[in-house]
């Protein structure tokens, strides 16, 4: 009876470790120049229930090559499942790379805006068309009852060649079902192991 119980509370363990709550979701996708010869910018969004980091940064491949110029701001709006825009607050952001330039928060309601100022720092601060830094922000939504993140819209603004939009959909978490699984299988175990010990009763 003992080594049921035991079983029986590492099964349950397993299921609250795999919570949905605890798992980071990452989204990757490209923010294109209506111009494809204009290149992209990658961007790779980090969620951890309603926490979101975003990274974006100068693409290279084939398919999406690198931007033509620099970018000075970058716009990030998250929507529920219907496509309506969700409360946010910005947690902080800017350029990460070589000596880091401070980049401002701009009120924008609940679409969070960084800006670079280029009137007031030299263009290292900028957003790099090579790669060499790269932007990083976060932000964290205040779900309404009910209310799920489905969508992410990024804006990536080029002085040159304007802003550069790409809205897509959150990576989905795992199906409850899928969830289940690991934690399960202990017990699945258990049982299959009691039946084989069990007297013939014939």
């Amino acid at each position: 009876m003992k080594n049921i119980m035991l079983r029986a509370t590492l099964g349950l363990f397993g299921l609250l470790l795999l919570s949905p709550g605890a798992r980071a979701q990452v989204t990757t996708f490209d923010v294109t120049n209506p111009n494809a010869a204009e290149g992209a910018w990658k961007v790779v969004v980090t969620q951890t229930g309603d926490a979101f980091s975003v990274n974006v940064s100068a693409t290279s491949t084939l398919a999406a090559p690198k931007p033509k110029s620099d970018a000075d701001e970058v716009t990030v709006t998250i929507m529920d499942t219907a496509n309506n825009v969700m409360a946010a607050t910005n947690n902080g952001g800017g350029v990460v790379g070589n000596d880091p330039g401070p980049w401002t928060n701009i009120a924008n309601g609940n679409t969070i805006d960084w800006k670079w100022f280029n009137s007031l720092f030299p263009p290292v601060f900028a957003l790099d068309d090579g790669g060499s830094n790269h932007f990083l922000g976060d932000l964290t939504v205040s779900p309404s009852p009910g209310e799920i993140s489905g969508y992410i819209d990024v804006t990536v603004y080029d002085s040159i060649n304007g802003p550069w939009t790409e809205t897509e959909s959150l990576t989905p978490e795992a199906s409850s079902l899928a969830l289940l699984v690991p934690g399960l299988i202990p017990l699945g175990f258990m049982l299959r192991k009691r039946r084989a010990r069990a007297p013939n009763s014939s």
